[in-house]
C-alpha cells in the first residue's frame, strides 16, 4: 500500500477545520503535484497530508501533520514560462506521520483528549479571548468579512476543541514553532490557554488599552454574537452520554483485570455504583472518577519474577562499579539470603556516603540483577507528610502519595524503589514525613500501608526499598533503626583512574561523537584531572572530562572540514597531556587545595598544623593556624566554628597551661599576648571534637616556637588529662590526606581496627602511626629534638598510663 500523498511546507500551519492557500515552490512538491495530482481527473476533494519541517533549515519532517482535502488547484505561468501552482486546502484532522516513502506517507489519526476538566474560569477567559480577537481583527482589517462571517456562523455549531483551532488560524504573527506545538497538543485545555496567551500578546504588542476594547465591544459585537459564543461551550447530550459510557466501561474492565483482593474490590464496586448513578454536574463526579481510575490502575496482585543469579549479580557489580569490595560483598550476601528465603522481610538497605560515589547506580544494579522494575523517589526538601501518605479525598486537588504513585508507574507490586536523599527530609507545619516513612520501611507493618487518598490498605511487603543518604546522622533514630546502613566511602586515586578509563572517558566520547582515533588520554592527564577536581566521588571529574571532549570535538570538526586531507590526518588522534589539560581548563588561574597545602608546607611556620575532618561530602584536610600578638591574654576563635570545636580549643589551651612546666613553656607568653586560632574557609561551618589533637599541637608549636612536621596530618579527640580518644570517619580522612599528597598520618590507638577497612594499595603508600596521649603526639610531630625533661611524661600522663 502506497499511502497518501504528502506535501511538505515550511511556512504556516494548516489547522483542522480551517482553510489555507499553499503556494507550491519546492521541486519535490512540484513533482508531486504534476505526477500524482494533475494526471488524475478526480483531484477535487482528494485527501493529502500536509507535513511541516521542524524548522526552516531542517530537512526532517515534524511528526505531527494535518490531513486535508483539496478544494481546488490554481495553475498559472510566470514570465519565464514556468508553471506555478497554488493549492486551496481544507484541514480535516491531526495525524501522526509514521512513515514517509517518496511522495507518499503512512499515518494514523489523532483525537482530542481532555486530561483534566476545563474549569469555569478557563472557559470564561477563552470566551473573552475570542471576543477580543474578533474586535482586533475587525479593527485591524486582518480578516475578510467572509472569514469573520464564517466564524460567527460556526460559533453555535462548533465545540470548544474546534474553536481553538479556528482561533489559532486567525491570530496574526504567531511564531512557526508555537504553531507546531499547538498542532501537536491534543489536550483541549492546554490549547485554550495557548490561544489566550497569543491573543493577549497581540494586544500588548499593539498597546490596545481596556478603554479601546470596551469601545470596540459596544460598536462591533452585538448580543446575538455573544450568545452564540456562550452556546458553543455546551456539549451535546449525545456526546455526554457517549463519553460517560466509555469511562464507565473502561473502569469496569480495569477492575476485572486488576485482581483486587476481595474486601477491597467490594469497596471499589460500591464507589463504582455510586459513580454510575451520580449526575455529571455533581461536584464529586470528577473526584470520584479520578479515584476510581487510580484504584483500578494499582498493581494489586501483579508481580514480576525474580531472577536472582548470584554469578550474574557478581559480574554486573564488577563490571559497573570499581572498588567498594565491602559494599559488594554485603549486597551479595543480602541477595543470597533472599534467594534462599523468598519471603524474607527486610532488611531495608541504606547506602550512606558522599555525593558521586555510586549510591544510586548501586541501587539500579540491584534492580538489574533481580530483573525488577526500578522507581526513584526524590525525598530532598519534602516537608509535608502528605507527600508520602497522600491527601484525603475530601480536599480540593487531593493526590495520592509518592509511594503508591511509584507503584502505579512501575505497574507491579514488587519493584525496587529508591528513596533518594532520605537525610534531606525535614519536618514542617503539615507534619513530619520521616514519621510517615516509619510504616513504609517497617517489614512488620508495611503489608497494610494505608494511603490517605486511597483509604484502603495496600501490601508493600514485596517492594524492595533502598534508601540513600549523605549524612546518616541527620536521619531520625527511629527511622535509622529500621534500616541497615552500608557505608560507602570516597574513591581512592587509583579507583578514580580506573573509573575514568573504563567508564567516564568512553561515555563522554560517545556523548560527544568522538571515536578512538580522534582522542587519547595519557595517564598523567587523568591524574591531573583527579587532582584538580579533588572530590570524594567522580561527578566533577565527569564534568571536566566532558569539557575536554567538547574542546576536542571542535578541533576534530575543524580538522575534518579542512581541504588539506593530509594535514587533517596528521592532527588526529589528539593526545590529551597534562599541558593540554592546563590549556583547555585554564588551570593556572584556578587555585586548587593541593597547591594551598604545598605552599604551607614550603613556608613551614610554627603554629600551623594539618588536621583531618569528616564531612557529608567526604573527608577534608583541615588547616589549623595560630598566632600570638601583644595583648592581655584574650583568645579569638574564627573560621565559622561550632560549639563543640570551640570547646575542643578550650580543652587544648587548658591542657597546655596545666603542663607548661613539663613542656618547658613560658606561661607568661599566654598572659601577655592575645591568642588567635583560625581555620580557613570561613564560609564553611566546622564542628566536632576530632581536631583536638591538631589544636593542642598547634598551640604547643606556637608558644614554644618549635616547628611541626608539615608532611603529616593528625586527628583525635583530647581530654584534660592528655588522653587522645578515637574518632570516626577514619577511612574518609585517610583518603582525604592521600588526595592532598600528605602521606603520614597520626591516629589515636583506638582507631587501629578502622584502618583495616582501607584499601591495601592506599595503606602501602601511607605511613600511619598511632598515639595514646598528647606527649607521644608531640614527640612524633615536632621537628626539633625535645629537651630531656620533655621526654618524661607529665604527672597527668603518668596517671593515665596507670589507669
Amino acid at each position: 500500500m502506497k499511502g497518501v500523498p504528502i506535501l511538505l511546507v515550511t511556512d504556516g500551519v494548516l489547522m483542522p477545520g480551517t482553510r489555507m492557500k499553499i503556494p507550491v515552490r519546492t521541486p519535490t512538491n512540484l513533482s508531486m503535484i504534476e505526477d500524482l495530482l494533475l494526471n488524475k481527473p478526480d483531484m477535487k476533494n482528494k485527501t493529502i497530508v500536509v507535513a511541516y519541517k521542524q524548522n526552516v533549515d531542517s530537512k526532517k519532517a515534524f511528526p505531527i501533520g494535518t490531513s486535508a482535502k483539496i478544494d481546488k488547484i490554481i495553475c498559472w505561468s510566470t514570465n519565464n514560462s514556468r508553471i506555478q501552482y497554488t493549492l486551496h486546502l481544507i484541514g480535516i484532522t491531526r495525524v501522526e506521520i509514521t512513515d514517509i516513502n517518496g511522495y507518499f506517507c503512512q499515518f494514523k489519526h489523532l483525537y482530542n483528549v481532555c486530561c483534566e476538566p476545563i474549569s469555569k474560569n478557563d472557559e470564561l477567559q477563552f470566551l473573552d479571548a475570542i471576543k477580543k480577537l474578533l474586535l482586533f481583527l475587525t479593527r485591524e482589517n486582518h480578516a475578510s468579512l467572509i472569514f469573520l462571517k464564517e466564524l460567527m456562523t460556526n460559533l453555535s455549531e462548533s465545540q470548544i476543541e474546534e474553536l481553538t483551532d479556528l482561533c489559532m488560524a486567525m491570530i496574526p504573527g504567531v511564531p512557526y514553532s508555537i504553531q507546531l506545538e499547538f498542532l501537536a497538543e491534543l489536550d483541549v485545555a492546554k490549547r485554550m490557554k495557548t490561544v489566550i496567551e497569543q491573543v493577549n500578546r497581540i494586544f500588548r504588542a499593539k498597546n490596545i488599552s481596556v478603554v479601546e476594547i470596551n469601545g470596540l465591544q459596544s460598536k462591533k459585537i452585538d448580543d446575538n454574537g455573544l450568545e452564540k459564543i456562550k452556546k458553543s461551550r455546551k456539549i451535546s447530550p449525545e456526546r455526554k452520554i457517549m463519553r460517560r459510557s466509555t469511562d464507565i466501561d473502561e473502569i469496569l474492565a480495569k477492575l476485572e483485570t486488576a485482581r483486587v483482593p476481595e474486601p477491597y474490590k467490594e469497596q471499589i464496586l460500591m464507589e463504582y455504583e455510586k459513580y454510575k448513578s451520580m449526575a455529571s454536574t455533581s461536584p464529586e463526579h470528577t473526584v470520584l472518577r479520578s479515584w476510581l481510575q487510580f484504584a483500578v490502575s494499582l498493581p494489586w496482585s501483579f508481580s514480576t519474577v525474580d531472577k536472582n543469579d548470584l554469578a550474574k549479580s557478581r559480574a554486573i557489580f564488577e563490571a559497573e562499579h570499581e572498588g567498594m569490595e565491602e559494599v559488594k560483598k554485603r549486597i551479595l550476601e543480602f541477595l543470597a539470603v533472599r534467594k534462599l528465603k523468598n519471603d524474607l522481610k527486610g532488611p531495608i538497605l541504606c547506602l550512606a556516603g558522599p555525593p558521586g560515589v555510586g549510591k544510586t547506580s548501586i541501587a539500579k544494579s540491584i534492580a538489574n540483577t533481580l530483573e525488577r522494575r526500578f522507581q526513584r523517589i526524590a525525598l530532598g526538601g519534602i516537608r509535608d507528610q502528605s507527600d508520602i501518605r497522600g491527601h484525603r479525598r475530601t480536599y480540593v486537588g487531593a493526590m495520592p502519595g509518592r509511594i503508591l504513585t511509584a507503584l502505579k508507574l512501575a505497574k507491579c507490586n514488587n519493584p525496587v524503589i529508591l528513596l533518594d536523599e532520605i537525610d534531606k527530609l525535614g519536618a514542617g507545619p503539615q507534619g513530619d514525613p520521616s514519621a510517615a516513612l516509619l510504616e513504609v520501611l517497617d517489614p512488620e507493618q508495611n503489608n497494610s500501608f494505608t494511603d490517605l487518598y486511597l483509604n484502603m490498605p495496600f501490601d508493600l511487603s514485596k517492594v524492595l526499598f533502598i534508601a540513600t543518604a549523605n549524612d546518616i546522622n541527620n536521619v531520625s533514630k527511629a527511622l535509622r533503626d529500621r534500616m541497615e546502613v552500608i557505608e560507602m566511602s570516597s574513591y581512592s586515586t587509583m579507583e578514580k583512574v580506573k573509573i575514568a578509563k573504563k567508564h567516564i572517558i568512553p561515555k563522554q566520547m560517545t556523548q560527544h561523537a568522538l571515536l578512538p582515533n580522534h582522542v587519547n588520554f595519557d595517564d598523567n592527564s587523568v591524574l591531573t584531572l583527579i587532582e584538580y577536581t579533588h572530590e570524594a566521588g567522580v561527578r566533577q571529574l565527569e564534568r571536566v572530562v566532558g569539557a575536554i571532549c567538547r574542546n576536542v570535538a571542535l578541533r576534530v570538526a575543524e580538522s575534518i572540514n579542512t581541504s588539506d586531507v593530509s594535514a587533517s590526518d596528521s592532527k588526529l588522534p589528539i593526545l590529551i597531556t597534562t599541558q593540554e589539560v592546563d590549556k583547555i581548563l585554564n588551570l593556572k588561574n584556578k587555585r586548587r587545595q593541593s597547591s594551598n597545602i604545598s605552599e604551607i608546607q614550603n613556608s613551614n611556620q610554627p603554629g600551623v598544623v594539618f588536621g583531618l575532618a569528616w564531612t557529608p561530602v567526604g573527608g577534608e584536610v583541615l588547616v589549623v593556624e595560630t598566632v600570638l600578638s601583644p595583648g592581655s591574654g584574650k583568645t579569638y576563635l574564627t573560621g565559622n566554628l561550632g560549639n563543640v570545636i570551640k570547646e575542643s580549643i578550650q580543652v587544648a589551651l587548658s591542657l597546655i597551661r596545666a603542663n607548661a612546666t613539663r613542656y618547658d613553656l613560658d606561661i607568661s607568653t599566654l598572659d601577655n599576648s592575645d591568642l588567635h586560632v583560625h581555620l580557613p574557609a570561613g564560609a564553611i561551618g566546622k564542628d566536632g571534637p576530632s581536631a583536638g589533637s591538631a589544636f593542642t599541637l598547634a598551640l604547643f608549636s606556637q608558644i614554644s616556637k618549635r616547628k611541626t612536621r608539615k608532611d603529616s596530618a593528625v586527628t583525635g579527640e583530647i581530654t584534660l588529662l592528655g588522653k587522645i580518644l578515637p574518632v570516626g570517619g577514619i577511612k574518609e580522612k585517610v583518603l582525604a590526606a592521600h588526595r592532598s599528597q600528605i602521606f603520614r598520618i597520626i591516629l589515636p590507638k583506638g582507631n587501629k581496627t578502622d584502618v583495616s577497612e582501607i584499601d591495601q594499595t592506599i595503606l602501602n603508600s601511607m605511613q600511619i602511626e598511632f598515639v595514646d596521649n598528647v606527649h607521644e603526639l608531640i614527640s612524633k610531630m615536632i621537628e626539633e629534638p625535645l629537651p630531656e625533661k620533655l621526654k618524661t611524661k607529665s604527672d597527668s600522663l603518668e596517671m593515665l598510663s596507670k589507669l
